[in-house]
């Protein structure tokens, strides 16, 4: 079998510890919290990419939920590169970036994003080998992380959009 040739994708549901949202992942991809309790997701079979999950839950001065209203035209206002992307049926934000956590890491990449649905707001990264970030199994990777977004919902959402 070669790279080009179509597998299909037999997904798996997964709803965050909170409840908050829900994803379709890849079967074949690993699970489970890092050190800090954000969820991380990667493929079990390349262990190239590692993509995070981290949910949050607007409240307003009363603790009740609030709408997450302003968090992506406040990103692409801060976020140098951001741009406005369609997740499924969904508005988002995505940006991207390189670097290293110390002088001595390898560079590494970073794509980013961000979803809103009501009071809870998702924030994504996707992180890679920058050496390895133009590569066949890379793009892969990232079409696949893409179909993961696309699939995003979040807890009693009736629609799909949310800007």
């Amino acid at each position: 079998m070669s790279f080009g040739d179509y597998l299909p994708l037999t997904l798996k549901y997964y709803l965050a510890l909170d409840n908050w949202y829900a994803v379709e992942c890849p079967e074949d991809w690993k699970e489970e919290p890092d050190e800090d309790g954000i969820q991380q997701f990667w493929n079990a079979a390349h262990e190239l990419g590692n993509l995070r999950l981290r949910g949050y839950k607007f409240k307003d001065a009363q603790g009740s939920p609030a709408p997450a209203l302003g968090l992506l035209d406040d990103v692409l206002k801060k976020t140098v590169g951001s741009e406005r992307v369609r997740l499924g049926g969904r508005v988002a934000v995505h940006a991207m970036s390189t670097g290293k956590s110390t002088p001595t890491d390898d560079l590494t990449t970073v794509h980013s994003w961000y979803l809103v649905g009501g009071a809870i707001a998702l924030i994504v990264t996707y992180t890679l080998p920058t050496k390895d970030a133009s590569t066949p199994i890379a793009a892969s990777e990232l079409t696949t992380v893409l179909k993961i977004l696309s699939s995003v919902k979040f807890e009693n959402e009736s629609s799909r959009t949310s800007d």
